[in-house]
């Protein structure tokens, strides 16, 4: 089977974690990836061909008016003559109609309209509104479709979104994630919180900031590091609600990191917290479960089909409920330890070659098909 793959000039950390996870694994069919200079690529399996062009570039104005791909982008691609065209990004362009068109649902945040709402500014409306009437098109126009989470397929269904083949692959991780050793029971003094995660107000950081206050007036010590930032502004607002609620001590904004420094972080501190409404993927909850580490989490969206049984739920919306879990953790660091160190063992699972099977069983199928 011969596989193209359209991934222009990259994008968000979730599609580069993708991209180098799919192409990182050895296959017998081969893969076409049509991308620019600025995509940046780790190592590529032997039957990955990386072809970089500045025909694959696309501008935010050539996708809104769902214009075609450049011309030249599409003779390269046919004279490739691929079995499946893979849209890597998110959404699907026109001009490569012939083969089986795919696209990957990396933003749930297109599908869930109370997060879409949350999420948008005056400023920043119609842009997003815009790319979501793409990635709705595209959903409906695309041959099939690959969700990242069985909750992304689900609120898909639940949003009445027609499409017309559909299938769930989980991301996988790389054998580097995985802790050698497990976590010690004990914490630290004081208490050390890790957040991975960008600003937006889905990820509810208003709501952990209320539950970081909640343990520190109940005489608890804690220390909450945030990696990540923007949107624009958010942070300053982040600092200001920090101040005004007299935790700005207890909280370090420290920007984004390699993935490297993400893991010696996550080693370092002795609860990941994730009180995000909306995600596609739940990545950062499997590297948590890949370090052993005690995990709080949101229990909306995919994160239960992600975490399963092994971390402490909550309600992201609650400040109260987002107490209530840490401070059970806290509580019981050898129960948690114990349970963090089972985490870790069903995170094996999670591999890039079972993802990459999941792909290529959905693409057989789709060949017979369509």
């Amino acid at each position: 089977m011969k596989i193209a793959v359209i991934a222009n000039q990259g994008g968000s950390g979730g599609l580069m974690a993708y991209l180098n996870g799919i192409l990182s694994v050895r296959t017998e069919h081969t893969v076409n990836v049509y991308c620019t200079d600025a995509l940046k690529l780790s190592d590529c399996a032997e039957n990955v061909n990386i072809i970089r062009t500045d025909y694959a570039y696309e501008s935010g104005k050539e996708i809104f008016l769902n214009k075609p791909l450049n011309p030249e982008l599409i003779k390269m691609v046919d004279g490739f003559n691929p079995d499946i065209v893979l849209f890597a990004c998110g959404w699907i362009r026109k001009g490569l109609e012939k083969y089986p068109n795919v696209m990957v649902l990396h933003n749930q945040l297109y599908i869930d309209n109370a997060a879409f709402c949350q999420t948008v500014t005056p400023k920043s409306f119609l842009p997003l509104l815009g790319f979501r009437c793409i990635v709705r098109r595209s959903i409906k126009n695309a041959d099939g479709v690959i969700f990242l989470s069985d909750k992304s397929k689900k609120d898909t269904d639940k949003a009445k979104l027609h499409y017309k083949n559909g299938k769930v692959v989980y991301f996988g991780l790389n054998p580097t994630a995985f802790a050698d050793t497990f976590r010690r029971y004990d914490m630290h003094d004081p208490v050390r919180l890790l957040y991975v995660s960008s600003f937006h107000k889905y990820k509810n950081h208003d709501s952990l900031f209320g539950a970081v206050k909640i343990l520190k007036d109940g005489g608890y010590k804690i220390h909450l590091d945030l990696i990540g930032s923007g949107p624009k502004n958010r942070e300053d607002e982040l600092k200001v609600l920090a101040k005004t609620l007299e935790i700005e001590e207890n909280i370090n904004f420290c920007g984004w990191k390699s993935q490297e420094e993400v893991f010696a972080a996550m080693d370092d501190s002795d609860i990941f917290v994730y009180p995000s409404a909306v995600e596609s993927t739940g990545l950062g909850v499997m590297e948590a479960m890949a370090r052993g580490m005690y995990i709080a989490c949101s229990n909306m969206s995919c994160m239960p089909d992600v975490l399963k049984k092994f971390g402490m739920y909550f309600d992201p919306k609650l400040e109260q409920g987002i107490a209530n879990a840490l401070e059970m953790l806290i509580k019981s660091p050898c129960v948690c330890g114990e349970i963090a160190s089972e985490a870790a063992e069903y995170a094996k699972r999670y591999t890039w070659e079972n993802a990459v099977k999941g792909h290529c069983e959905f693409f057989e199928e789709l060949r017979s098909r369509v």
